[in-house]
């Protein structure tokens, strides 16, 4: 059997010693094949330096007494050979397996996608790989994960997800008998969960201050002159953004408790992301009277909606102002560059992995919780302008 062979990584194979049958087209043996990529082992290092397997392993471990330049030889042979350690045997001799598994509840969204990118760049920069698991916000899908996580061993967990209180015993029992951290970053809380338990299982929950983020969006709004504000959203996000939105509303007078149910322009539908958001601000254009503002629960969710708006033949800001929630890469780039409320999201992943490691490194306060709020920021851009009554 032969396998063809071609471009830089055919070069590279021909230069590592491989043996190439002759002829025009350029292929390779494929029991050469075989042969070249057997794991090397200890020995096979051991052989080619001239040492014994025990001081292999002890400079490859850093350990022992061993000459600072016979470490480096070991170490340079050893990446020449592709030496790849053995995780598992690693991990029976009770060293950590430097692995952090990351509980996300999807990675297709913008949001999500950012801070798994923040969370994996930290950790590698402190010598840790990483175990991604998606959830589809589905609860049972959680607990697997928290049980998959756990029999791979893994170092610690950072999640951001859905807190139940199952998700709160699992976790506590993980942390308690495993005796790994965990840390939750903005979790989504369900009805039957009570956050104030977060220091009895020994979780750090690092929270955006939702409720501030929200009345910076509803208040810029309403010191523009706007009464008839809008909110948009989808069923998911609306658990965190929605009791936020009436909060501030509340605080802006756009109405009163009493009126609250008179209340036309709150708008939740199970679509989600630009399709949601178009099809909510639709609903919202068909009112008697239309929101002269509106407010959507995340940037993707704005942007179907000012395509709504267009289509409707107004213009924004002039006839609609809008505000969004993330503040993603794209928000500056819409039809109307978007005014939005921007997460820390960068402080939220590296604080997560600050954390996490602390308590993997120290082994110390594994045992104990604290909750950090970071405060979001209104970024303003060309989406919303003063009310000007016509």
């Amino acid at each position: 059997d032969t396998v063809e062979m071609k471009g830089e990584g055919f070069e590279a194979f021909v230069n590592s010693g491989a043996k190439v049958k002759a002829g025009d087209k350029k292929t390779l043996d494929k029991k050469a094949v075989d042969e070249k990529i057997v794991p090397t082992s200890l020995k096979d290092i051991a052989e080619k330096v001239g040492v014994n397997v025990s001081t292999v392993s002890r400079a490859l471990n850093d350990r022992g007494r061993i000459s600072n330049e016979k470490k480096l030889e070991i170490k340079r042979i050893a990446n020449e050979l592709g030496y790849i350690p053995n995780e598992s045997a690693q991990i029976l001799a009770g060293k950590n397996a430097r692995t952090i598994g990351l509980l996300l509840p999807e990675i297709s969204s913008n949001y999500y996608a950012r801070i798994a990118a923040v969370v994996e760049n930290e950790l590698q920069n402190k010598g840790y790989s990483i175990i991604i698991g998606q959830t589809n916000f589905i609860i049972e899908n959680e607990l697997e994960y928290i049980k998959l996580f756990a029999g791979k061993n893994v170092d610690g967990i950072i999640t951001s997800a859905l807190m139940s209180k199952e998700i709160l015993f699992e976790a506590s029992r993980y942390v308690n008998l495993k005796q790994v951290p965990i840390v939750h970053m903005e979790p989504i809380i369900s009805a039957n969960c009570d956050i104030n338990n977060y220091n009895f299982i020994g979780c750090d929950i690092i929270n955006i201050d939702n409720d501030y983020g929200v009345w910076l969006a509803v208040k810029h709004l309403s010191d523009l002159g706007h009464k008839r504000i809008g909110f948009i959203s989808e069923y998911i996000s609306s658990t965190i953004r929605l009791p936020s939105f009436i909060n501030a509303a509340l605080k802006c007078k756009l109405f009163t408790a009493s009126t609250r149910s008179k209340y036309n322009f709150i708008k939740l539908g199970k679509e989600r992301f630009e399709i949601g958001g178009y099809l909510r601000m639709k609903e919202l254009l068909e009112e008697k009277d239309i929101p002269t503002g509106v407010f959507a629960s995340y940037d993707n969710m704005a942007l179907g909606a000012m395509t709504a708006i267009l289509e409707k033949g107004l213009k924004i800001p002039e006839d609609i102002s809008i505000v969004g929630f993330d503040n993603i890469r794209e928000a500056l780039f819409f039809p109307t560059p978007l005014t939005t409320i921007s997460p820390p999201v960068e402080e939220i992943g590296k604080m997560a992995v600050q954390k996490l490691v602390e308590k993997i490194e120290k082994k110390s306060q594994i045992n104990k919780g604290q909750e950090i709020i970071l405060k979001p920021k209104l970024v303003v851009r060309k989406s919303t302008a003063i009310f000007i009554k016509s």
